[in-house]
């Protein structure tokens, strides 16, 4: 499914212009509800150590939005209102890894590209409905298997990004 995104000027004003994030809202989707989109800093090929909160994110990037109080910092997301969100990522991984999408440190879904295929290149992509309450911290973390030295993975705006939003 793809979505069509639509600019919203809604910015805090009492927020300086440098950091005040791009507003973007799926169509059909109110733009009161909490969303974000935030895409890979270019790093290009990164290995992450395992158990390391992957923060080489950018909301500088080209689609990189933060909205209605969805605050992001050092690799962590959090949600402002209680209620059923939409979590996704996508990475381009460059090796056989497994990356965890954690809620407030447990594991709610994972992305892993075929264990058989030593050599993988490419996109994996998940996402899932998840309860989440106000102030709950969602991070992707690096994991050891099947790579004892954890996923090399593609850090460019367009080949890995993760995001959140309220339905």
């Amino acid at each position: 499914m793809k979505f069509l995104f639509i600019c919203v000027s809604l910015v805090c004003a009492s927020l300086p212009y440098s950091s005040r994030a791009k507003v973007l809202v799926p169509r059909n989707q109110d733009p009161t509800n909490p969303s974000a989109h935030i895409e890979a800093a270019t790093k290009y090929e990164v290995r992450y150590p395992p158990n390391t909160v992957i923060k080489d994110w950018s909301l500088s990037a080209p689609n990189s939005y933060l909205g209605c109080g969805m605050k992001y910092q050092d690799g962590k997301l959090t949600v402002p209102t209680p209620g059923r969100y939409y979590i996704y990522a996508q990475l381009y991984f460059r090796n056989n890894g497994r990356v965890f999408i954690k809620v407030n440190d447990k594991i709610v879904t994972m992305l892993q590209p075929p264990v058989n295929d030593k050599n993988f290149h490419g996109t994996v992509y998940t996402g899932g409905v998840f309860n989440l309450n106000a102030n709950d911290v969602i991070t992707l973390t690096a994991h050891s298997y099947p790579e004892p030295y954890g996923p090399k993975i593609y850090m460019a705006s367009k080949h890995s990004y993760f995001g959140a939003f309220l339905i």
